[in-house]
This record gives C-alpha cells, structure tokens and sequence, in this order.
C-alpha cells in the first residue's frame, strides 16, 4: 500500500512540476511575427506570397511554409489569450513526454522511467520556446516510434503513415524535411551498411532497403502537398544549402541558439551529462558484446565487419539487436547540439530512446526485479523524486521580478519583463509613427502591435535579405554605414535592445549624434527619435534633457556593501527564495549609465538598491562608483 501511495505521489508531483516548469513568460523572439502572420492568413483568408509586413512600398517574394503553426497559434491567442498560448507549449511538452513514457513504459523499470523523464525535462526546457519547432517533438518520436519498430519486427504497413504524418508536418515546420527524411535516411543507410557487410542478411536487407527507399520517396512527395507545391518543398534545401537564400548563418553570432552550448560545464547543463552518460555506456555494451560475438563467428575482422556486426540493426526477432542506427541517430544529435544550442531537443529525444533501446537489450526490467532489493530501490527513487519536483516547484513559484514599481511572480506574467511594450505603447500614445530601425527580436512584436503605424526594419521572417545584411553592417559599423542607411530608408525612430553586447558600438554612436534625441528608456529597451520630427509631450520633450541635468552628490550614496562568497546555506536558501530575477529600476539604470547619462544611471540604481537591497544591483552600483571616480 506504502509503495503505490509513494508511487502515485511520485506521479501527481512530477506531472504537477512539469506544468509549472514549461509554463513561463512568452518570450520576446518569433512567436509575435507568427501570430501577426496567421492573424493576416485569416483575415485575408489567402497564404503570403510576397511580404504581407514591408518596410517600404516594395513588396519582396516570400513564402511563409510553416503557416499552419501560425495559424494555430492566432487561434489560440483569439480563443484564450496570451495565457491559452502559454498553456499550449505547456501541453505540447508535456505531450511530448507523454509519447516518450508510452513507448518505454515497459522497457525500463517505472521508477527508473520518472527519473529519466526528469532529466529529459530539465534539457527540453533549454528549447522552451514558442515557435512551430516544438511540433518537432512529438513529429520526431511518431517517426523514430514507428522506425524502430518496422527495424525490430520487419512490418512494412505502418511506414505508410510516414508520408501521411509528413503532409501534416511538412506545413507545421520546417523540421519535417531536416528530421523526417533525415530519420527516414539514417535507417535506410545503416540497412545499406547491412547488406553490404553480412552477406548472409543481404536478402532481408535487400528487402527494407527496398520499402525504405519507397517510403523517402513518398515522403519526399509529401512534402509537396502544400500551398506553394515544390517552391514550398524546395524552400528547407535552399534554406540550407543556397548561400544568402534567407541569410540561415548570417545572424548566427547574435543569436543565442545558434552558439555552441558552454553551460553544459555548470550545474544548468547536468542533464547534458545525465543523459550523455547512460546513452554513451548502452552503446558500448552493445558494441563490446558484439565484437566479441563477431570474432567467434570466424569471419574476417577486418573494420567494415567489426562496423557491421558490432552495430547492426536488429534482425527480425533477434532479442540482441545492432544499434547501427542508433549509433549513426546519437553521433548526429551528439554533433548537431554541441555545435549550436537549437539542437538540444534533438539530442534529449535521441539519447533517450537510445536508453530505453539499450535497457529492453539488458532486459534491465527483468534484472531489476530480480534484485532482491529493488523494492527498496524503487521508494527510494519515488522519495526522490518527489523531493525534487517539491523542490522544483517551490523555486518556479518563488521566481520574482520588479516590474511597474512592484514585485510581481514571474508565474503569473504572460510576458517577458524586458519585452517592449512599454516603449511600444510610448510611441503610440505619443501619436509617433514611422519607419522603426529596431533590434532584429523586436521586429516580430513591434509588427504585431502596431504596425504599419511603426514598420519595423527587420524581424525573424527575414523577408528581404538585402534588409538584413544592411542590419548587420549598421551594427557592426555604424560610422560607416548608418549615414547612408538613414537617408535611403528615413528612418524616424529607433527602437532598441541596449543591453547586448553587438549592440554597443551602435547605442554609442546614436547617442553621440544631436539630430537623434532619447525619449524613453526602460530596463533594456531604449527609443531614439528624430529631434524635431515629432509633437511631443512635455514629459517626452524634456525626458533627455532632465537626464542630463541630473546631478549626484557621492557623499549622499552610501557605499554598497558586498556580501562576501556565499555558502551552501546561503545558496540553499535563495533557491527555495529565488532573489529577484529582473527589476526594471536598476537596469534602466544601468542602460543610461553606459549611454552616457552617468549620474543618472548612479541616481536610480542607487535608489533601487535602498527599496530591493539586491545582489546583482549591489554590484552594477559598485561597477558603477568605481567606474565614476576614475
């Protein structure tokens, strides 16, 4: 009775923790130019063809082929709010888990399952996005699902619904063509590999390669079944293949995803290990077994036999198997995350499966219970387990931010705090309106709030590649070529992410130059307006000159205090009390410090420090102070 109530305990805290856990803050990146799209899709009851959003009067070809995620997401937004999308790409990954606990539900011990979902967890949460991409995680395990199970047991019938899943998928997300004839590829290939290396499995071989073969081809048709036909299903190749098609690496070095994963050496990339490790270890079994097993055969050793019998896929009813397969999927994943971050779905999904695979080639179930001990092994891993979604729980509802002059929840926003809607709202009542030179990730929410009122230079569509590279130049050289920018697109407002570091060269120049006056700053977001252009309201009219009349007496600032190294204890504890996430005061602060207005920078930060007695404040004050008195 005390092993099933653990057991459900176990149940209800994880579910209740993974609910919480994928439900955050609509982040300020794609989903907003995606929910503009599909608003249009629906309105106009027509599919884009050139770009529906331009910055200028000329309207460049575009086609949007993950239109039905759009779609979606609008619906879901006009149904229920920004909350009902939050609770969608909570239910998506959730789902996705789901998927993965019916398939290795009996292939690995129940206690031992919950506590790999929970890894897999914490490194599906780095992709915790809301973009068409997170179809992908359920698309992904349907075709590995019903793969591996045509590879175990050689029933070609239910390939056939492959292709039919990819006229679904093709119009979801790009990812169809990148994983489902990848996956489609990479079991085709190992059964190549089979045929030949073993001359005495050629026959069977033969046979798969041939409904293998069959089947990439009708997924490969698949792929046309869309609105723009083969334009549509050659859009991913170019995408990836045609330099300059829609710039696919040109914003790489700015965009966080497209970096190689350095936190996987600190404690937020544990799961990386956790998962690395088990999927690594089952591979090697399997190699180090067959080996062997390949030397008594008496065949030749030589590398191409060593490849194929150590890895081989699994022969109808052979209970060992040869993960080939697996081997090739997992080196992939491996490969694709290390080198940029975007690929962490892939690999977590991959190294599981690999997992369960390995652990039904153990019989690991099996030998678990057989082991006198693994009842006690089981309460054990239930305890676990609920201490850590407990855990996990408390610190997602403890997370706090200062927004508006409060301490908000971060629970219980729908929004990111940074986001810039404030200076979007500014702008509006403000009755400004014009061409936006804008950071690239508010492109997308300054179209959806407001545009064409504000036109927002660029965002994630990429529409207009000479756009784009015109982008990266300003910011990588404005001296050079901003001047030349502002009078062939007249600009009239610059809407801006201050706060990271490719943006730097370009806020010192702006701020530098007279005819640009600053009317508004917030957290990271600043807005930049032609001085003179616009009727402004007395505040806005003066908001810059009253930084810059700002004066502090240095005397008047107490000298911050900086706690010394913390302690286990003390860092127990501000994981239970999460100390503020993100206040609005000091970062605004810290923004018009580096944009010159350095009293005033020191003015707010100092007072925030008064109201929150923050960490991270307490050391911007005293970066600052130092910085000062030089």
């Amino acid at each position: 009775m005390k092993k099933y109530f653990l057991k459900n305990f176990a149940i209800g805290a994880f579910i209740l923790f993974i609910i919480i856990f994928f439900y955050r803050p609509l982040e300020t990146e794609d989903i907003w130019w995606h929910l503009n799209v599909g608003r249009w899709i629906l309105d106009q009851r027509a599919l884009p063809h050139v770009d529906i959003f331009p910055f200028t009067s000329r309207a460049d070809p575009w086609i949007l082929t993950q239109w039905l995620g759009s779609v979606i997401f609008y619906l879901v937004q006009k149904a229920a709010g920004y909350a009902g999308l939050q609770g969608l790409r909570s239910a998506i990954f959730v789902s996705a888990l789901g998927v993965f606990f019916h398939y290795a539900r009996r292939k690995i011990p129940f206690a031992w399952l919950l506590l790999l979902m929970f890894v897999m967890a914490f490194g599906l949460g780095t992709r915790c996005l809301l973009r068409p991409f997170i179809f992908n995680l359920i698309c992904v395990q349907i075709f590995l699902i019903i793969l591996l199970c045509y590879q175990d047991h050689g029933n070609h019938r239910k390939l056939y619904w492959l292709p039919a899943l990819m006229i679904l998928w093709g119009n979801l997300h790009v990812g169809s063509f990148i994983y489902g004839l990848g996956l489609i590829g990479v079991f085709l290939f190992s059964e190549i590999i089979r045929y030949t290396a073993i001359k005495p499995s050629q026959p069977a071989a033969i046979k798969k390669i041939k409904e293998l073969s069959f089947i990439l081809a009708l997924s490969m048709g698949a792929l046309c079944i869309n609105p723009y036909g083969l334009t549509g299903a050659l859009f991913p190749i170019k995408a990836l293949l045609v330099p300059g098609f829609i710039d696919f690496y040109g914003m790489g070095h700015m965009t966080s995803e497209m970096q190689p994963p350095t936190e996987i050496f600190s404690m937020q990339g544990a799961w990386f290990f956790l998962l690395l490790i088990p999927s690594g270890w089952m591979l090697s079994i399997d190699r180090k077994e067959n080996f062997t097993e390949a030397k008594s055969t008496g065949l030749p050793v030589d590398l191409a036999a060593v490849l194929a019998r150590g890895f081989m896929p699994r022969a109808s009813g052979d209970p060992k198997g040869r993960p080939l397969t697996q081997l090739i999927l997992f080196l992939i994943a491996l490969l694709g995350f290390l080198y940029a971050r975007r690929g962490a779905d892939f690999f977590v999904i991959i190294a599981a499966y690999v997992i369960a695979q390995g652990a039904q080639r153990l019989s690991w179930g099996k030998r678990w219970h057989n082991w006198p001990g693994h009842a006690v092994g089981e309460r054990f891993i239930y305890v676990f387990i609920i201490f850590l979604s407990v855990c996990n729980v408390i610190h997602a509802a403890n997370q706090k931010v200062f927004v508006n002059n409060q301490l908000v929840r971060k629970i219980f926003l729908q929004e990111e705090p940074d986001s810039p809607r404030a200076a979007v709202r500014f702008l509006l009542q403000q009755g400004i309106a014009g061409r936006v030179f804008n950071s690239y990730e508010y492109g997308g929410y300054i179209g959806w709030l407001s545009y064409p009122r504000l036109k927002p230079f660029v965002d994630g569509r990429q529409a207009n590649q000479c756009d784009s590279k015109i982008y990266l130049r300003i910011l990588a050289d404005p001296d050079k070529f901003w001047p030349a920018a502002e009078r062939q697109y007249q600009f009239d407002i610059v809407l801006f992410n201050a706060n990271e570091a490719f943006h730097y060269k370009f806020m010192d120049y702006l701020a530098a130059r007279a005819e640009w006056q600053l009317v508004f700053v917030e957290g990271p977001v600043v807005v930049f307006v032609k001085r003179g252009k616009f009727v402004l309201s007395q505040t806005a009219a003066d908001f810059e000159e009253n930084l810059k009349t700002t004066k502090i007496s240095l005397e008047k600032i107490p000298p911050p205090i900086l706690e010394k190294k913390s302690t286990w204890e003390a860092n127990i504890k501000n994981f239970f009390n999460p100390s503020v996430e993100y206040n609005a005061q000091w970062e605004t602060g810290a923004i018009l410090y580096t944009l010159g207005y350095k009293d005033a920078g020191i003015k707010m930060v100092s007072e925030s420090v008064k109201v929150s007695g923050e960490k991270k404040a307490i050391r911007v004050l005293s970066l600052m102070l130092r910085d000062y008195q030089k």
